[in-house]
């Protein structure tokens, strides 16, 4: 039998090895995005070397602070 058409759960195999690889496409994707969304946040905050979102999220913080007084 050819290993293409070999049933699983609920597929083919071929089927469920394209689904596994969207995902994995999807999964990349959105990661590339969320590190482009960071990187663009850094820049337009013209903050270097910050480690974590929260440190992001503080610096936004503070420069509202700031903008407030």
């Amino acid at each position: 039998m050819n290993k293409n058409v070999k049933k699983s759960s609920n597929g083919t195999y071929a089927e469920d090895k394209s689904k596994k690889l969207e995902t994995k496409l999807k999964v990349k994707k959105d990661t590339i995005k969320t590190n482009q969304m960071y990187n663009k946040v850094l820049k337009d905050l013209d903050i270097q070397d910050l480690q974590s979102f929260e440190d992001v999220e503080y610096e936004l913080f503070e420069q509202k602070a700031k903008s407030k007084k």
